[in-house]
């Protein structure tokens, strides 16, 4: 296994996800929540793949094999976790602008 490969899928599906949960919330915020709601779709797959790359790289390291903790692994593990919570955050202000759009009260 290419692990600098595997880590660099992990940071670049992570980034690619951010992106997306950050246009969503700029889409809702024009009350394009059809949009918004896209893009947290192609979040969610992105992550997803961050994911698998993170997971494979776990696995690897428990079959025994020996995996040096890198500052790159250390950024790679940071970026997804940072482009997780933005994903959640996302979400919840995609309801909030659909709330302040619909004059409803919290």
């Amino acid at each position: 296994m290419d692990i600098v490969e595997k880590i660099m899928s992990m940071i670049a599906f992570s980034g690619e996800g951010r992106l997306y949960s950050t246009n969503a919330i700029r889409k809702a915020q024009e009350g394009g929540f059809e949009e918004a709601q896209e893009l947290l779709s192609k979040c969610e797959e992105s992550l997803l793949k961050a994911h698998q790359a993170h997971t494979e790289l776990l696995a690897y390291e428990a079959q025994g094999n020996s995996l040096e903790v890198s500052l790159l692994m250390v950024h790679g593990a940071e970026h997804l976790s940072n482009a997780e919570v933005i994903f959640e955050i996302s979400k919840e202000f995609i309801i909030m602008y659909k709330v302040v759009k619909n004059n409803e009260n919290l």
